[in-house]
């Protein structure tokens, strides 16, 4: 009990007179630049925290698919919006970019969505868009887009 119990006294003695000598030069209680507060003492990292981040963000994406940021060039049913306004105002979008560019890609898709875009979504696009629907879905609306090109 005493090997525990006078280093830990001596450190929260330390650690005051640190504190309080920290406070007069410096006017507050932080540390210098370089100096480790912690030197000479173990740490414990709990790596059981990152693991359960990563389980509730797999949670929340099952909960809530309008996050999931599809990957599959050809895969767009997780994606949906909250009105058939939005849906529409994504498709008039893309239709600009091929009336402007000649095409629009997948990067201009999932920009109109607010999603992120990976440099591998600017490789595949369309040209023409006539056949795109608008789904009523049950979380909302979706998209069916025709088959998409690989852009040269």
């Amino acid at each position: 009990m005493f090997d525990v119990f006078i280093p830990a006294a001596k450190n929260v003695i330390s650690d005051a007179i640190t504190g309080a000598i920290q406070m007069l030069l410096y006017g507050d209680n932080r540390r210098p630049n370089g100096v480790n507060r912690d030197r000479g003492r173990s740490t414990y990292t709990s790596y059981g925290r990152y693991y359960d981040r990563d389980n509730r963000r797999e949670r929340e994406e099952r909960r809530n698919p309008r996050q999931v940021n599809p990957r599959s060039v050809l895969d767009y049913d997780n994606v949906v919006v909250d009105t058939r306004r939005e849906a529409e105002l994504v498709l008039a979008q893309m239709d600009d970019q091929i009336a402007v560019y000649g095409m629009a890609t997948q990067a201009d898709f999932y920009d109109a969505l607010g999603l992120d875009t990976e440099y591998t979504d600017n490789k595949v696009g369309w040209k023409d868009l006539r056949n795109a629907q608008i789904e009523r879905r049950r979380d909302g609306y979706g998209f069916i887009l025709p088959r998409p090109e690989y852009i040269d």
